[in-house]
């Protein structure tokens, strides 16, 4: 299954503002400059995630968050003229041991639209818990 998930963040990034432009986009894991981490260090940037698809098959992920990107367009034109960085992070789930996952194929087109949007990709790959 494929989780997918919007990391947003900048060294000057004015969260509030863009909130404030953007109500529509929802955000989670708000992080601000300065604010301490999880291990204790103060946090380089000011930013967001914006969870697109949890659980999902990969057809159904990219398709979502494809129309997740064409409505907020002139958010993501807002976030690369502010020079802010914008990650879409595929978290899929690797099977038991010697299983392998099924491929995650993005199509020339969903990369345009990355690319257009100023998005770079990361993906993760986490155990399953079945069998645990």
């Amino acid at each position: 299954m494929l989780d997918m998930v919007l990391r947003i963040y900048g060294e000057q990034f004015d969260v509030a503002l863009f909130c404030n432009k953007y109500p529509e986009m929802a955000i989670s894991n708000l992080f601000k400059k300065g604010e301490l981490d999880i291990l204790g260090n103060p946090t380089e940037f000011s930013g967001f995630d914006v969870i697109l698809v949890e659980n999902e098959t990969v057809i159904n992920g990219l398709q979502k968050t494809k129309q997740f990107l064409d409505v907020q367009e002139q958010a993501f034109t807002f976030l690369k003229h502010n020079e802010v960085n914008c990650f879409l992070d595929l978290d899929v789930t690797v099977g038991p041991a010697g299983e392998m996952p099924a491929p995650v194929n993005l199509s020339a087109e969903f990369l345009g639209i990355l690319h257009h949007c100023n998005i770079s990709v990361e993906f993760s790959a986490y155990p399953s818990n079945e069998g645990a």
